[in-house]
């Protein structure tokens, strides 16, 4: 973008843009985040020390530059000179290694510290168990510029995860209101802009940031974001109260593509729609009903009746892409087809099952299309429950459901971004799936450094969760959003779906 653009337009108050969103965040806490969209909150408010940019390559962030030493075993990064907190105090190497390691602390059971266990950071696992305390996790700062971290072996994809990972805490406020600190009257922040008032379930403001490094190339200058269902978005959006959608509405593709050809943008973006099951369950304890239930599944007929964006069939666990297994038949595909020809599910079916998903209209249409489905193929009778996403995720954490819904954006291309899911112990992983045999794949094919034995093993991994089923892939995510034409910098279709809302700016 140029950089004239930016110029031109710095620090202009007219530069307001309103946007929906399909919840609340959560949390404004960078650390805690558990959805798409305190995710999105969290990459615009605060910065790590490198940030994935349009095209999806990592660039620097609040870090200037970086180079690796011991033979890919230590990351040096360098802070650029002058940053400072959103308050104006210093910010400093220090807050990168305090940031991490109260990621890492186990008293704070965030789902995402398994992120540094995967990156290999020294003393990780140890610290995330317990049997070490934080401060020997192998981050440093030998000077206030400088923040380097120890791995145990090199990590080709190290830096993506740190780029939704090395966030700097900001010590200052975490010691005078603790576990409070993130709350938007007390919170502080490094990234491009400042939360300047939330009300729940109606608006969250977000602010220019006068502090932040690259203030003056930030075209936003105010940004308010809406927390609405699909079909009032489009409402609010059609009325011209809106300048930007999070989602679309369901079942109306062939209408959106007519009505709003210039304005619908459509982004394949790497992540899977799953049905999680239960392995606590009894009704679900053998894998072979499990299995029966995947492949009952048609899965075209969702993408492609139900939704129709450019979503995929599930082949794969990960999307095909990723997995990059040409020629090679999946599991998925293999199970459907013995499983049509045979007309019968393998083990006894339970009297009845639950699938329980957040309340959404294509969450539901999925739903019933499911059980229909279940019903038609196998003889299974299912109920539907659904609820709102936060009590949603309290079910799914104590393990009260059946069968639920999950998305799992990846955030990266890389398959190993997913697969994490499903190792035992991970914070991210719901489902009570344990295998030594598919955690030790797991380490075999995601730091495996030969491309060919790579995709070897990335087979293997797929194979052994289409034999075990802890969940049911059923499509592979598109980011879908109707944007206004005078919005500049957004992502065109096709294009790496991910950005900031520093990246854009207005031509009315």
């Amino acid at each position: 973008m140029p950089f004239l653009i930016f110029t031109s337009l710095a620090w202009s108050k007219d530069q307001v843009i309103h946007m929906g969103q399909l919840s609340d965040p959560h949390t404004l806490n960078p650390f805690q985040v558990q959805t798409s969209d305190s995710a999105f909150i969290s990459n615009n408010i605060f910065e790590s020390l490198v940030v994935v940019d349009a095209d999806g390559n990592i660039i620097p962030g609040q870090a200037e530059s970086w180079r690796l030493e011991n033979n890919g075993q230590r990351l040096v990064f360098t802070l650029r000179k002058g940053l400072k907190w959103s308050d104006g105090t210093p910010l400093v190497a220090e807050d990168f290694v305090a940031g991490l390691r109260y990621m890492a602390d186990p008293s704070n059971a965030f789902m995402m510290a398994s992120k540094l266990k995967m990156m290999r950071l020294v003393n990780a696992d140890a610290v995330l168990k317990g049997e070490k305390p934080p401060s020997a996790l192998g981050v440093s700062a030998p000077d206030a510029q400088t923040v380097v971290m120890e791995l145990e072996s090199p990590v080709n994809f190290a830096l993506s995860l740190l780029s939704t990972t090395a966030f700097p805490l900001p010590r200052q406020v975490v010691s005078k209101f603790s576990e409070t600190w993130s709350r938007p009257e007390h919170i502080v922040v490094n990234g491009a802009y400042l939360p300047e008032k939330w009300v729940i379930n109606e608006k969250l403001e977000l602010v220019r940031n006068d502090h932040y490094w690259a203030a003056d190339q930030v075209g936003i200058y105010r940004a308010v974001l809406y927390p609405l269902a699909p079909d009032t978005e489009l409402k609010h959006y059609e009325a011209g109260q809106l300048d930007m959608t999070r989602s679309v509405v369901s079942n109306r593709s062939q209408w959106l593509k007519k009505k709003f050809a210039g304005e619908l943008r459509i982004q394949p973006m790497p992540g899977t729609y799953f049905y999680l099951f239960n392995l606590d369950n009894p009704d679900l304890k053998e894998s072979s009903l499990r299995q029966s239930l995947a492949f009952a599944i048609d899965r075209t007929l969702i993408t492609d009746r139900l939704l129709g964006l450019g979503q995929q069939p599930s082949r794969w666990f990960a999307p095909a892409e990723s997995v990059n297994q040409p020629g090679v038949e999946s599991p998925l595909d293999a199970g459907r087809k013995a499983l049509l020809k045979e007309g019968r599910a393998a083990g006894q079916l339970p009297d009845k099952l639950e699938i329980l998903y957040n309340t959404m209209d294509s969450h539901r249409q999925i739903a019933l299309a499911v059980a229909d489905m279940w019903k038609r193929n196998i003889g299974l009778n299912v109920g539907l429950r659904n609820m709102e996403w936060n009590a949603l995720s309290d079910e799914l954490n104590k393990k009260q459901f059946a069968i639920a819904r999950m998305g799992w954006a990846m955030g990266d291309p890389d398959p190993c971004f997913l697969y994490i899911m499903f190792t035992s112990g991970s914070p991210m992983n719901q489902t009570g799936y344990k295998s030594a045999e598919y955690d030790r794949a797991f380490n075999h094919a995601c730091y495996q450094t030969n491309p060919q034995l790579r995709q070897q093993s990335i087979l293997k991994l797929e194979e052994l969760l289409a034999r075990d089923m802890p969940a049911i892939p059923l499509y592979n995510y598109t980011d879908v959003r109707l944007v206004k034409p005078y919005v500049k910098g957004f992502p065109e279709s096709g294009q790496y779906p991910y950005f900031r809302i520093q990246d854009l700016w207005l031509e009315k």
